[in-house]
């Protein structure tokens, strides 16, 4: 009995000091690990639903309108007259402009330096109105936060007034075009008065809604939507008041 068993208990010591060295190996071995780009490297927006956070900088309603309407315009960084080589018309035109955004350093991005020079090199140049000290810390903390490609919208059509709705919008997504010492195609949207002007007088609405026969606006990026659109037929309903 003595003999018969002593080979079974060895085998069993043998095979619990193998399963042992196998078990460290494996806790010692690195585990194989698959590059995975993060979702805001890429191409399309990771879309986040309200509510949107208040301190974040969202790509595709804070900063491409914004640099669509002052630096992507006719004659400057659309996709046809391409200035210097930049285009500047999506997530992906912009951040494959090698040095014009560093994410997390705004002090290093081209953009930022451009909107701070002098005379006609300055960005937008002139006739163009500068942006507002507004609009560059919209665009710097943007970078400041990894420059990401993120959407989130919070579009609210319960209580429409132009210093909260209409203004705002115009500022970001139209102005840069409509605005300084030669606004595209004579139309200024800096203030109410402007703004109604264009509204009764230069088609607006019929551009914004991008109807067969007048001028899309805006002209590159991205169409109002509906709801967007909304927002300013309400206002209009109401008589377009200074509120």
């Amino acid at each position: 009995m003595t003999m018969s068993r002593f080979p079974f208990n060895l085998f069993k010591r043998a095979q619990s000091r193998v399963f042992l060295v196998v078990l460290l190996f494996a806790l010692a071995t690195p585990s194989c690990k698959h590059p995975i780009d993060p979702p805001q490297s890429g191409n399309e927006p990771v879309i986040q639903d309200p509510p949107c956070d208040p301190d974040a900088i969202y790509f595709q309603q804070d900063v491409l309108p914004l640099l669509v309407s002052s630096c992507g315009q006719s004659s400057c960084h659309d996709a046809i007259t391409h200035e210097d080589g930049i285009i500047i018309e999506s997530y992906a035109s912009i951040m494959n402009e090698d040095g014009l955004i560093e994410p997390f350093d705004p002090g290093n991005s081209d953009l930022i330096e451009v909107l701070y020079e002098d005379g006609n090199d300055r960005m937008p140049p002139l006739p163009n109105a500068a942006l507002t000290d507004e609009q560059i810390a919209t665009l710097t903390t943007w970078i400041e936060q990894g420059a990401l490609n993120l959407s989130c919208s919070e579009c609210d059509t319960t209580l429409v007034t132009f210093s909260s709705s209409i203004a705002p919008f115009i500022a970001t997504t139209c102005s840069g075009c409509h605005s300084g010492g030669a606004p595209s195609g004579g139309v200024d949207l800096t203030t109410h008065a402007l703004v109604s002007s264009a509204v009764s007088y230069s088609n607006l609405m019929a551009c914004i809604r991008q109807e067969d026969g007048f001028e899309a606006m805006p002209p590159t990026g991205a169409a109002l939507n509906q709801c967007e659109i909304r927002m300013f037929e309400l206002w209009l309903e109401d008589g377009m008041p200074n509120n």
